[in-house]
């Protein structure tokens, strides 16, 4: 049916569907660096978590476990720059693992170029979820003041600390 002057309307043309591809073509490389970024500062705060929560699992594995004998942990989270580790007290290592264990409960790689920590330590928590006082565990120092230390951190400063 001709529309107003007898002209036949024809849709849109080849040059506006192009200029529209342009311009969405446009607003899409535009976005893609944003979207990249959020993804990157996402995936470090996950890894910046990764401690903290690994402690708060410690926890609530040595409140779950009564050690086999007393003064023994009923949990252990071994840090290594590469690795967290965390056992029950009844399956304690020789010594502390760098890579991810298969007898641990829980492990996690460092996919990020930023280690964990700068050189590896355990951390052994009492069947009441008290830091407990070891020597070392094989080659690995112990350190029962690591959750205080790390609370101070700011790096950690938006994560949950108990």
């Amino acid at each position: 049916m001709p529309g107003p002057m007898g002209v036949k309307p024809r849709g849109l043309t080849l040059v506006e569907m192009m200029i529209t591809l342009v311009l969405l073509a446009l607003v899409l490389v535009a976005l893609v660096p944003l979207t990249s970024q959020w993804f990157g500062r996402s995936k470090q705060n996950t890894a910046d978590c990764a401690l903290p929560t690994a402690i708060d699992m410690t926890r609530s594995l040595a409140l779950r476990n009564l050690p086999a004998d007393p003064g023994k942990p009923a949990a252990l989270l071994c840090l290594t720059p590469t690795a967290l580790n965390l056992y029950r007290g009844n399956a304690l290592p020789a010594s502390c693992p760098t890579t991810p264990d298969a007898q641990a409960v829980w492990s996690l790689t460092s996919s990020t170029s930023a280690p964990f920590v700068s050189a590896g330590r355990c951390y052994a928590l009492d069947s009441a979820g008290r830091p407990l006082a070891l020597a070392a565990l094989g080659s690995t120092a112990c350190d029962s003041a690591l959750e205080t230390t790390l609370a101070g951190d700011s790096r950690y400063a938006n994560c949950r600390f108990k």
